[in-house]
């Protein structure tokens, strides 16, 4: 440092200096001259004259002028400090006034330099520090000493060199009305796998701003900007973003521009890190991730974390700390959340009713076995029509509302339960009559294409009178032919009833599954269509409906093309995600169920056998309710390749407790129906069909199959 001339007051110094003698000592011209006296004549005759004893000192002193001195000459700030006149004898004194003894401190400011810069990629570490203070003479050709004097500095304190980053990820979505998890991590940020990316999008954005010690000049502020000088930045710089990064474990898409268009969006794999500097990003996922939970990581980056620690083979980039790297061998503050991925189940519909011929030409194309529904382009849909066309398909969902909570335009006529009215025709049909079958289709996404996957229903019964009112639990019992004899009294739910198990063929033209998606499933599942479309399988028994495998279908065909169709797909495909991994993320699983053609109702937990042991039923008995209608209630639930309850379709607490979401609210079902004759009925969420108590199948028919 030189001295700072804005607090110190150098002085001027003009001198000149010579060592020569003859230049400060001038002697006498008669030094060099001498001294001329006047001759002196002395006689002595004939003899030589004596010479006299001359003493000349005294003519000496008299005649001989004086010595003329000459001094140096200083000037001290304008002022001469020592006169270089010649005079005689000896030189004016030294005029010392103008130099004035200091009696103050040197201002502090003299040997400061401020905006000293440290390289900002210099290693964090305790750095020692040395200095001395030299002194140069102003006069250096007079100085007794050594021209340069130094001195040194002792005290001085040791320079820290520790840069801050905090890291604190902020992840905003608005996922859980759509969450239809049985157990959902509360603390973790919900996706759901859907083809709508607005299902599974979060935002992220990671603040640098809170308390990361109290060390003097670090406390609570913004550690994305140095403290003395905003536009420079704590942080490393990657791409002319800071490198505030996050790394997902699962397959992400990324919003471009936040602009919701999936068009220019970009596909980034598991486990990459990925900068997103100040800003705010926008991520929702593909079909294809698995469901389950996951951990994400957040890190800021130091902007002096370059190459490797001193002395080791180590990347800085490890050296890490929860939050804020507080200790200074630290150069990345990190951070995690967790994430819970989760499918869907929904669109439960019911396409059959084999009350035929009544509806048979509802559901079927004329003289034919396969259903209109497999072919929209030529049987369009009729329940957003007014009136009945046999060029229609007609099915019958939940409710008006498809899985988004969007109205659909659909005729809240065609919607479950059915009551006497709900027939596109006949306006005195809609209730069934036991021993008819109600097929029926629903759809799931994400992990319910692996093995082991299935659809759980458990069915309920309830009953109400013939005005529709007195709703009541009831038990049902029935009489049917089954392991090779008539069983007279069985009730559902009981283990003989557990063995009275249903099985159905995949492929069976009946239950109706479309060739294509037979043929498609075939195809992903890497197994011959002849051999699938064969596998029989047990489907149900009066007391649970178990949709395996051989009645699901995948038919992601339009997120596949949807995908394809992105200037993203390159990546997808060097990813190896294959058309079949994205076609099987969406599945439709068909199903069916019937109540037995003989079945009683009656309150429940009437022990109706501990009555049969000690008077026999013949079904004659009081406690039996005949006048009436029996609703079949149904909890639907997955079941993971684990056999663990995973999804719920009804969902009752989750929705009143957490805001979690009810697939059968959502779909708008309707609270009430009212029929041909002017009845009303009241439903219930799981509500799903409706059976006269008192009338059969066989009533039908005289003999033979009743479905």
């Amino acid at each position: 440092l030189s001295p700072n001339l804005s607090y110190y007051d150098v002085p001027s110094i003009r001198y000149y200096h010579s060592s020569s003698e003859n230049y400060h000592i001038i002697p006498p011209k008669e030094a060099s001259s001498g001294i001329k006296l006047p001759a002196q004549t002395i006689t002595g005759g004939r003899d030589k004259p004596v010479l006299p004893q001359e003493d000349f000192t005294k003519q000496a002193y008299t005649m001989t002028g004086n010595i003329k001195v000459k001094s140096d000459r200083i000037i001290y700030d304008g002022v001469t400090v020592m006169n270089d006149s010649i005079v005689e004898t000896e030189a004016p004194d030294i005029n010392l006034s103008p130099i004035k003894q200091c009696d103050t401190l040197t201002n502090e400011n003299v040997l400061y330099k401020s905006g000293q810069i440290i390289e900002a990629t210099k290693d964090n570490g305790d750095f020692g520090s040395t200095g001395s203070i030299r002194y140069r003479c102003l006069t250096s050709d007079v100085s007794s000493k050594s021209n340069t004097l130094s001195y040194p500095i002792s005290g001085i304190n040791n320079v820290i060199i520790h840069t801050p980053v905090l890291c604190d990820p902020i992840i905003e979505s608005d996922n859980n009305k759509y969450v239809q998890l049985i157990n959902p991590n509360k603390s973790a940020v919900q996706l759901v796998l859907d083809q709508q990316p607005a299902l599974s999008d979060f935002t992220v954005r990671i603040s640098n701003t809170g308390l990361h010690s109290y060390m003097q000049g670090y406390f609570t502020r913004d550690f994305s900007k140095s403290l003395r000088d905003p536009s420079r930045s704590y942080i490393s710089g990657k791409n002319e973003l800071l490198r505030n990064e996050v790394k997902f474990p699962f397959d992400v898409y990324i919003d471009i521009g936040m602009d919701g268009k999936a068009e220019n969006d970009e596909y980034i794999k598991s486990d990459t890190w990925i900068t997103i500097g100040k800003s705010t990003a926008r991520f929702y996922l593909p079909m294809w991730v698995e469901e389950g939970t996951y951990t994400a990581e957040f890190r800021t980056v130091a902007v002096n974390c370059i190459g490797t620690v001193n002395g080791m083979d180590l990347s800085k980039l490890r050296m890490t700390e929860e939050e804020k790297n507080t200790d200074r061998k630290n150069y990345v503050a990190t951070n995690t959340a967790q994430f819970e991925v989760s499918g869907r189940i929904y669109g439960l519909t019911i396409y059959d009713l084999t009350d035929y011929p009544i509806w048979e030409e509802v559901f079927r194309i004329p003289n034919s076995s396969e259903f209109k529904k497999s072919y929209p382009d030529k049987y369009p849909n009729g329940t957003n029509k007014p009136g009945y066309n046999k060029g229609y398909y007609y099915d019958y969902a939940l409710g008006t509302n498809d899985q988004y909570e969007k109205d659909t335009g659909r005729n809240v006529k065609y919607t479950f339960p059915l009551v006497n009215g709900s027939h596109p025709f006949y306006k005195n049909t809609g209730i069934l009559k036991t021993g008819y079958m109600v097929r029926f289709s629903l759809e799931t996404t994400g992990s319910m294409y692996s093995n082991g996957a299935m659809i759980s229903i458990q069915p309920s019964f309830y009953f109400v009178d013939k005005k529709g009112k007195n709703r009541t639990a009831v038990d049902l019992y029935y009489s049917e032919s089954f392991h090779g004899k008539h069983q007279p009294l069985v009730k559902v739910g009981s283990k003989l009833d557990l063995t009275n198990v249903k099985s159905i063929r995949t492929g069976d033209i009946d239950h109706g599954i479309p060739e294509n998606e037979l043929r498609q499933t075939a195809f992903v599942r890497e197994e011959g269509y002849g051999d699938f479309i064969w596998n029989t399988k047990e489907m149900f028994t009066f007391s649970h409906i178990r949709l395996t495998d051989a009645f699901r279908t995948f038919i992601g065909n339009e997120y596949a093309k949807s995908v394809r169709k992105l200037h993203s797909y390159e990546k997808v495909a060097e990813d190896n995600i294959t058309e079949a991994d994205m076609i099987k993320r969406t599945q439709r699983w068909y199903g069916a169920y019937y109540l037995p053609n003989q079945v009683y109702a009656v309150k429940k937990d009437y022990n109706v056998m501990e009555y049969s042991g000690k008077y026999g039923v013949d079904f004659s008995e009081d406690f039996w309710l005949r006048d009436g209608y029996i609703i079949v209630n149904l909890r639907i639930e997955t079941l993971d390749q684990y056999g663990e309850r995973h999804l719920s379709y009804i969902n009752p607490v989750n929705y009143q407790e957490n805001g979690y979401c009810s697939m059968w609210i959502m779909e708008g079902p309707p609270l009430s129906k009212t029929d041909d004759k002017g009845i009303t009925f009241e439903f219930y969420a799981g509500d799903f069909v409706i059976y006269y108590a008192d009338k059969k199948a066989s009533e039908d028919y005289s003999g033979g199959a009743i479905y």
